[in-house]
C-alpha cells in the first residue's frame, strides 16, 4: 500500500514542494519573529500591515500565476518551457506598455495609502517596489510547477527566503530600522529573480521553435471569464486574510496594531503546510494529464487539513502562554486568551483556500463567493470592531459562511456523479 502510495504523482510532488515550501515557512516565520522581538509593538504593526498591503497588491499577480499554471499546462511537455519564455516576454512588451498607466495606479494608491491607511512613505515605496517584483517572481515559480518540476519551484522559494534571512540579519545586527529590512527584502527578492529566470529557461534552446504562440494584450484577457472568476475569487481569498489587519490599523492604536499582527500571524502557522499542498493540487486540478483526480485530491486535503486545525486548536486553547513565550516573548502574553481562536481561524481560512482553487481550476462562478464573503467581513468589522476578540470572531463567522457554501456546492452538485 506504501508503494503504492508514494507512486502517486500528486503525493510525491506534494511531499517535495510541501517540504521546501515548509522550509521557506521557517524562513519567514524565522524572519517576523526577529522583527517582533526586536522592534516596538508600533514597529511591528506598520511592519505587519506594509506586507498585507502588499498581499492586496499580489491579487492581480497571483491570478497571473494561477492563468499560466493553465496556460502552459495546456501543452505538451515539450512545448511547455517555449510559451514561458514567449509569456516572459509578453509580460515584459506589455508592463512597457501600460507604463503611464501603471505610475499614474502607483501615484493614486500612495496619495490614499499615506492619508487614509496611516502607512508611512517608505512602507509604500516597499509596497509599490516588491509587487513590481513579485509578478516576475510569480511567472517563474508557475512555469515551474507548470513543468511539475517541483523541486525546482521550491528550491527557488528557498533561494529567496534564504537571502531575506542573510540581509535581515545583517540589517538586524548593524542598523536595525524598517527601512533597511524594506530594503533587505527587496534586494534578496532581485537575486532570487535571476535564480528563477535560469531555472525556467534551462534547456530552453533544444525545444523546437517552430511552435507558434501568440498572447493577446492585458486587456483583451480582462473580458475573458476565467480570468475575471481567478481575478474576483483571489481578490475574495487574500482580502479575507488581510483586510482585518488593514482595518485595524486605521481604527486602533498602535500597540493593538502590533497584537493583532501577532494574532494573525499564529493562526495563519497552518498556512506554512496547507499552502504548499494547495499550490500542488491546483496544478494537479487543472492538468490535462491529472483532473480527473481532483475529488479525491480534495476530500484528501481537507481531511489533513482539519487534522492539523484541530491539533493547532488544542495546542493553542491549554498552552497558551507557553506558545506566545517561546514565540513572541513577554510583551504579547496579554493575548493569550485569544489565540485558540486564531487556530480557528487559520483552518477554516486554509480550508477556503483550497475550496477556492477548486472552483477556480473549474472555471465556476461559484469561487466569487469567497468575494463575497470578504465584502461581509469588511462591512462588518467596519461598524463592530472594539476588541480583538471580536473582530476574530467575525472572521471566523464569515469563513465558515463561506465554507458552508463552497462546500455545499460540490455536496449537491459533484459527488452526485460519484
Amino acid at each position: 500500500m506504501l508503494h503504492k502510495i508514494f507512486k502517486s504523482s500528486f503525493i510525491r510532488s506534494g511531499i517535495i514542494f510541501s517540504v521546501a515550501n515548509f522550509i521557506v515557512s521557517v524562513i519567514g516565520y524565522a524572519i517576523n519573529l526577529l522583527i517582533a522581538r526586536v522592534f516596538s509593538l508600533a514597529n511591528y504593526g506598520e511592519y505587519m500591515t506594509a506586507m498585507s498591503y502588499v498581499m492586496l497588491m499580489s491579487v492581480p499577480i497571483t491570478t497571473f500565476g494561477m492563468i499560466v499554471v493553465q496556460r502552459i499546462g495546456r501543452e505538451t511537455t515539450d512545448n511547455r518551457q517555449l510559451v514561458a519564455a514567449k509569456l516572459e516576454k509578453w509580460l515584459f512588451s506589455e508592463l512597457k506598455t501600460h507604463s503611464p498607466v501603471l505610475l499614474l495606479l502607483a501615484v493614486v494608491f500612495s496619495i490614499l495609502v499615506y492619508f487614509k491607511g496611516n502607512l508611512s512613505l517608505p512602507a509604500i515605496a516597499f509596497v509599490l517596489t516588491i509587487s513590481l517584483l513579485t509578478l516576475f517572481q510569480a511567472l517563474y515559480s508557475a512555469s515551474l510547477q507548470a513543468y511539475k518540476k517541483f523541486f525546482l519551484a521550491g528550491l527557488f522559494s528557498i533561494s529567496i527566503f534564504v537571502g531575506k534571512l542573510f540581509f535581515s540579519v545583517g540589517v538586524i545586527v548593524w542598523a536595525p530600522t524598517l527601512v533597511n529590512i524594506f530594503l533587505a527584502f527587496t534586494i534578496s527578492t532581485l537575486l532570487g529573480l535571476i535564480v528563477g529566470k535560469k531555472m525556467v529557461q534551462k534547456n530552453y534552446t533544444e525545444v523546437s521553435s517552430a511552435v507558434s504562440h501568440t498572447f493577446l494584450s492585458v486587456f483583451d484577457y480582462l473580458k475573458r471569464k476565467n480570468l475575471i472568476i481567478t481575478l474576483i475569487t483571489t481578490l475574495g481569498l487574500v482580502g479575507l486574510g488581510t483586510l482585518d489587519l488593514i482595518l485595524v490599523k486605521k481604527f486602533l492604536s498602535a500597540d493593538q496594531v502590533g497584537l493583532y499582527s501577532s494574532i494573525s500571524l499564529l493562526g495563519k502557522i497552518i498556512l506554512y503546510v496547507a499552502t504548499p499542498l494547495s499550490q500542488v493540487a491546483f496544478s494537479f486540478f487543472t492538468g490535462s494529464d491529472s483532473k480527473h483526480n481532483s475529488l479525491l485530491i480534495l476530500a484528501f486535503l481537507t481531511l489533513s487539513y482539519l487534522f492539523i486545525g484541530s491539533v493547532s486548536t488544542v495546542a493553542y486553547f491549554f498552552f497558551p502562554e507557553l506558545v506566545i513565550g517561546v514565540i513572541f516573548g513577554s510583551k504579547f502574553l496579554s493575548i493569550s486568551n485569544l489565540i485558540w481562536l486564531a487556530a480557528i481561524f487559520g483552518t477554516l481560512y486554509s480550508l477556503v483556500s483550497l475550496y477556492a482553487q477548486y472552483f477556480i481550476s473549474k472555471n465556476s462562478w461559484w469561487g466569487v463567493a469567497v468575494f463575497v464573503g470578504l465584502l461581509l467581513q469588511g462591512l462588518i468589522i467596519f461598524f463592530n470592531h472594539s476588541s480583538l476578540s471580536q473582530i476574530m470572531e467575525i472572521n471566523i463567522v464569515v469563513l465558515f459562511i463561506t465554507l458552508t457554501v463552497l462546500v455545499g456546492r460540490i455536496a449537491f452538485s459533484d459527488f452526485k456523479r460519484l
